[in-house]
């Protein structure tokens, strides 16, 4: 991705992190655009960029460009045949992206097939208490609060 580029990315997560959703937007507008996606899949670095990509448009409320960014993510990840790799964190990260953009949209059927497909990547990648996984195992509840409702 190159080092420019590296402290970009770093700068949108930290701006979403602290909250400045439009600032983090635009600063990962202007990388994804000058790494050429989505004319050109094939930039050093894509991947991660397309997961803060994703959880910086979830955080707007913009559920369907976060999850067209997660869907370009997991169709990156199969070309790359890193899908049938066992703990690929990005994947899981993927997957958990989509399960919580479709139970924001009411689809909780959806999220719960996405995040059964995300938790085996997590919990093969990740401690049991770590915070991403914790997350998880909160959206899961989350499901299946709504489902039972």
């Amino acid at each position: 991705m190159g080092l420019y580029n590296g402290v970009r990315l770093r700068w949108a997560k930290l701006y979403r992190l602290e909250g400045d959703i439009v600032t983090a937007k635009s600063t990962i507008d202007a990388l994804l655009s000058d790494i050429g996606f989505p004319a050109s899949n094939k930039g050093a670095g894509l991947n991660k960029v397309l997961v803060e990509a994703s959880e910086i448009y979830f955080a707007l409320g913009d559920y369907e460009q976060a999850e067209a960014l997660a869907d370009a993510l997991i169709d990156l990840l199969s070309e790359q045949a890193m899908s049938d790799i066992p703990g690929n964190l990005r994947l899981g990260k993927a997957g958990l992206l989509r399960a919580a953009i479709r139970l924001e949209g009411g689809d909780a059927s959806l999220a719960k097939q996405y995040l059964q497909a995300a938790l085996p990547h997590l919990s093969y990648a990740l401690d049991p208490e770590h915070a991403l996984l914790q997350e998880a195992m909160e959206l899961e509840r989350s499901i299946e609060d709504t489902i039972a409702r």
